[in-house]
């Protein structure tokens, strides 16, 4: 992305750090709401990008996985149900 890894870092921190310094809340309450949402959207998008592979795929692959496609309708539920309960248990 063509941007210094110091520029990353300061971007990354600043404002969760922000937030803390402001005492709006704790800076590992921060990091927990970010790393439940991040953490959630990576699974999803990770369930999506298999299922797309799958369809777009131009060989034929060394294994199959397609009858497990409800555990991944399972896993989606369940990502989202955690980012919403994040979202709950911060409006609270």
């Amino acid at each position: 992305y063509s941007i210094s890894r110091r520029k990353a870092l300061l971007l990354t921190l600043s404002l969760p750090l922000l937030i803390a310094l402001l005492n709006l809340t704790t800076f590992l309450s921060v990091l927990e709401i970010t790393g439940t949402i991040t953490g959630g959207l990576v699974g999803i998008l990770t369930v999506l990008m298999f299922w797309k592979a799958q369809k777009m795929g131009k060989r034929t692959p060394e294994y199959s996985l397609s009858p497990y496609k409800a555990l991944g309708w399972i896993l989606i539920v369940l990502f989202a149900v955690g980012i919403l309960y994040q979202f709950l248990r911060l409006a609270v």
